[in-house]
């Protein structure tokens, strides 16, 4: 192959984040949370030497974090976003093309003969220049490069990095690549293939063609194709439209009250329609959703429900009243419920031809005049300095996301600067 891919991947990234600014932090066990305290989302290695999971609720490791002296953080996702464009700013420098694949995840391509000396510049320079250290993994295919960056990681002798270059070790890292482990093969799909008698990457390399077309459809050839070192993916330098917009929480307790859980639906509808028009995309379709504390013993209640607009509309008043009928429908009245979350599907962009059922143009002009005066007002003093009634007046609800050990705002707010102290 004339060029490899290369996948470049940071280390428990949030972990790494808050540690970049407490070195306190770092040899210690390290979890931060998702929204509201609830569950493990990072881990530090320490961390998971004690068997704490990803995902796992925090009450259950709570008391185990604390006798090994580990911290738990709340997540602070605009210091990790924030992180995550300085490293793909520097990534850019070093790397043509690049792939922003997630946060803390991009791909890119290089000459195959200078694939090695890439991986290595790219191990030593990221870590020098943000604090935050990598894996990457070479090889002939985005699969194969997933692959290889694992193997990097669980590999120690390897220093963080691993290029696919020759057949032997690519043998070696499909075999020690459980099926669930490959990029694209969720839970009941690895539980299929092991049925089948196939129970690792390299299993799935050596499968019939046919036999992965037929039971794993054309995304399934493509894969156990790009395993044995032939690219049926390319690098996707622009991302794709979304294909829906969510807005869902865990809250800080059980709400029963029904006006409380409609404004709270609301306030999610409120939000989803704002970032629907950060993307100049509209909307045709609602979905609203409760459930029940599922840690909780008894029974529990989850229902959803959806419903069309028509025409699309990217119009917070429209979509928010659609979701407060929604909700209407499927609450229980005396249920205490603790998460909701609204949907937006069925996107198309906000400058398509006109349907048959638009309002007027002027109506539509004016429309768009108070969105974009309601958008530009909270984007300069603040979101939530102008909020829409159905959502609620307290400027203290109760359903905003609890966060009681985030850390400051090191990259964003001069008062949460660091201070150097000297003597």
């Amino acid at each position: 192959m004339s060029e490899y891919f290369v996948l470049v991947d940071c280390n428990n990234f949030y972990v790494a984040c808050e540690q970049v600014f407490d070195p306190s932090l770092r040899g210690r066990p390290v979890v931060v949370l998702s929204n509201n305290d609830g569950c493990v989302v990072a881990r530090s290695l320490q961390a998971r030497s004690l068997g704490i999971g990803m995902g796992e609720p925090f009450f259950q490791c709570s008391r185990r974090l604390q006798r090994a002296g580990g911290v738990a953080m709340s997540a602070n996702f605009a210091l990790y976003g924030d992180m995550s464009a300085r490293i793909m700013c520097c990534l850019q420098s070093i790397l043509p093309g690049l792939e922003v694949y997630s946060i803390d995840e991009a791909f890119a391509k290089v000459p195959a003969k200078t694939a090695r000396k890439t991986a290595r510049q790219i191990q030593k320079s990221i870590p020098a220049w943000t604090g935050i250290p990598v894996s990457v993994g070479a090889a002939p295919t985005k699969t194969l490069a997933k692959i290889a960056n694992r193997t990097a990681k669980k590999d120690p002798a390897r220093e963080g990095i691993c290029v696919l270059d020759r057949e032997e070790d690519t043998r070696r890292a499909l075999a020690a690549t459980p099926v669930r482990d490959i990029w694209g093969v969720g839970g009941k799909k690895a539980d299929f293939l092991r049925s089948r008698g196939i129970f690792s990457a390299l299993d799935l390399c050596r499968c019939d063609p046919e036999f992965a077309r037929t039971t794993m459809t054309v995304r399934g050839w493509q894969l156990r194709m790009e395993l044995a070192g032939k690219p049926c993916l390319d690098l996707q330098t622009q991302p794709d439209p979304p294909k829906s917009i969510i807005s869902s929480r865990s809250f800080s307790r059980e709400i029963s009250d029904p006006d409380s859980l409609r404004q709270a639906i609301c306030a999610f509808a409120a939000r989803s329609a704002e970032r629907l028009r950060e993307r100049s995309m509209h909307t045709s379709c609602v979905h609203v959703s409760i459930s029940t504390n599922r840690f909780h013993s008894g029974p529990g209640h989850a229902e959803s429900a959806h419903a069309g607009i028509m025409p699309p509309t990217n119009n917070s008043a429209t979509i928010i009243s659609r979701a407060a009928e929604l909700a209407e429908k499927i609450m229980r009245r005396g249920t205490g419920y603790k998460k909701a979350g609204v949907m937006l599907t069925d996107l198309v962009p906000e400058n398509r031809p006109p349907t048959f059922f638009e309002a007027p143009k002027e109506k539509r002009r004016k429309e768009k005049g108070l969105l974009k005066a309601v958008d530009s007002i909270n984007s300069r003093w603040g979101r939530g300095t102008l909020r829409w009634a159905a959502a609620g007046t307290d400027r203290k609800r109760f359903w905003e996301v609890r966060r009681e050990k985030t850390s400051p705002a090191y990259t964003t707010k001069w008062e949460d600067l660091p201070v150097a102290r000297i003597g």
